[in-house]
């Protein structure tokens, strides 16, 4: 992936712990994001399943999050945006968390669009980067947006993923 919003939100905080003097450690940051996106959508899931007897996630916030800091490729002026904060917005950090995560699958997706991997033949997604390993609200925004299952990858980097990618490729074009 680009570089983006994502990879930058933790140094972000953690820069400004270092400029409150909290001590507090960029790891620590990471967990307390990952675990309030997680918990979160935990508890709006399981209130869903309760209230309608089935598991769905719940639906996308009206906080939507586009990660173009750095612009993109095909749209180097591209910029980053944040829309749909109002007055009754119920702002959390899980829901910040989750509406980052989904404008990054959206921002793949734009990219590189399902029927395109759908015309390609593929059939599931192999990701690797400690960006989607570790983050399951990213994880789950990758499966909503792209509709088709994702595997993780053990250890490695995108380049992994990338390398995979070509080996299926190739492998499918000899046969």
């Amino acid at each position: 992936m680009p570089p983006n919003a994502f990879i930058h939100a933790a140094p972000c905080l953690a820069h400004a712990r270092t400029s409150a003097r909290t001590g507090i450690p960029e790891s620590a940051i990471w967990d307390r994001l990952l675990a309030a996106g997680t918990d979160e959508r935990s508890a709006a899931s399981a209130n869903a399943q309760a209230s309608s007897g089935d598991a769905a996630t719940p639906p996308p916030p009206d906080l939507v999050v586009t990660p173009t800091v750095f612009g993109e490729r095909h749209m180097p002026g591209a910029r980053a945006s944040v829309s749909g904060i109002g007055p009754q917005s119920a702002l959390s950090l899980g829901s910040v968390l989750r509406a980052l995560c989904q404008g990054l699958a959206r921002n793949l997706h734009t990219m590189m669009p399902g029927e395109m991997l759908e015309r390609a033949g593929v059939r599931r997604i192999v990701g690797t980067g400690k960006a989607l390993t570790r983050n399951v609200c990213l994880q789950q925004a990758v499966h909503d947006v792209y509709g088709i299952p994702l595997e993780l990858g053990g250890k490695g980097d995108a380049a992994l993923g990338a390398a995979l990618a070509v080996l299926a490729h190739s492998s499918s074009t000899k046969a």
